[in-house]
């Protein structure tokens, strides 16, 4: 009989999408498996398509049936409350993380994952600086599956996903087979403001880029309305604007008419990579040795002694580490990548 695997995972988006590195190496050692994936409404686009995953569900779906039945495996690699309970209301052998006693605990493989997670000591951050190895790899360890970097996160376009980003590419005349398009994503959201490019060197990377005869191409969500609106308003007036209100496949669709992105640590970032894209994402306050490029992209990051702070809002360095980010670095990166890549 085919194994019965739960894969729970709610957040952020990035991360979940990054976490279906582990699909392809559970479905190579558990062969015929079935697999069902419990996550929140926010994420759940994110995985919708996936050929690997047999159901998708949020929490609120569950069925009494579904909680009372028994399974193979119950994978959790999440350390929200709501999610751990879930892992130790369900039957079956667990990986990762689940609740004993009024306590978040981890199975035998977490300890150095947890180590570095809010979860750990006050050595944490300085933990999360020190490690080498990928998320990915980290989370094959705790569910103790091989990996290998043939086996990579997947974000399956429809077809009419991929034909949504061609009209794109045609209504703002991108010749696809001629034209390098680079999308800009400087911007990180609400929750971790000290991981975006300064605006106005974002507004000087893209002037640069257009004079370079690239398609550039400005991406950003309802939060970044109003930074996007500036960067408008200040460069070049051949910069493409994506809009704001795409939804989290919409957005993926425009991410695929890319040749190279430009990225925070954040989901655009993930959705780049995932897609095949060449990745070039800067880093301050995060880890970069975490990310797993798979030979399409590269980290940008400074030689401060004080990177991957994990601190989200403010630093006392005056300038801190995205003020020194060099924008004629990344152009050169692009330029380069055109030299070796021509259409």
């Amino acid at each position: 009989m085919s194994k019965k695997i739960v894969v729970i995972k709610y957040a952020a988006i990035g991360d979940v999408l990054r976490t279906t590195a582990i699909l392809p190496a559970l479905k190579e050692k558990y062969l015929d498996a079935k697999i069902y994936w419990i996550t929140t409404d926010l994420s759940k686009p994110i995985l919708e398509n996936h050929p690997l995953i047999d159901k998708i569900y949020v929490e609120s779906e569950l069925t009494e049936e579904f909680k009372k039945s028994e399974y193979d495996l119950i994978i959790n690699l999440d350390e929200d409350w709501d999610a751990c309970q879930l892992a130790s209301d369900l039957k079956g052998k667990r990986f990762g993380y689940y609740l004993k006693d009024g306590k978040i605990l981890g199975t035998e493989r977490t300890g150095y994952w947890m180590a570095m997670s809010l979860l750990g000591g006050e050595d944490r951050d300085l933990l999360k600086k020190k490690n080498q190895f990928s998320y990915q790899k980290i989370m094959c360890d705790i569910i103790d599956i091989p990996y290998s970097s043939k086996y990579k996160p997947m974000l399956k376009l429809t077809k009419q996903e991929e034909k949504d980003g061609l009209d794109f590419a045609r209504q703002y005349r991108i010749d696809l087979d001629k034209d390098i398009v680079v999308g800009i994503n400087t911007s990180a959201g609400r929750r971790w403001p000290l991981k975006e490019m300064p605006l106005d060197k974002t507004v000087k990377l893209i002037d640069k880029l257009i004079k370079e005869k690239f398609k550039v191409v400005l991406f950003g969500g309802e939060k970044e309305c109003e930074r996007n609106r500036i960067i408008r308003q200040q460069a070049d007036r051949k910069l493409i604007d994506s809009g704001y209100h795409s939804s989290l496949r919409r957005f993926s669709s425009l991410i695929n008419i890319c040749d190279v992105v430009v990225s925070a640590d954040t989901l655009a970032m993930h959705i780049s990579i995932y897609l095949g894209k060449y990745t070039i994402a800067f880093f301050g306050p995060t880890p970069p040795q975490e990310i797993e490029f798979y030979s399409k992209g590269e980290a940008v990051s400074l030689h401060m002694d004080c990177l991957c702070c994990m601190k989200k809002v403010i630093c006392d360095k005056k300038p801190n580490c995205m003020d020194l980010l060099d924008e004629n670095c990344i152009v050169q990166k692009i330029i380069d990548y055109r030299k070796n890549n021509a259409k």
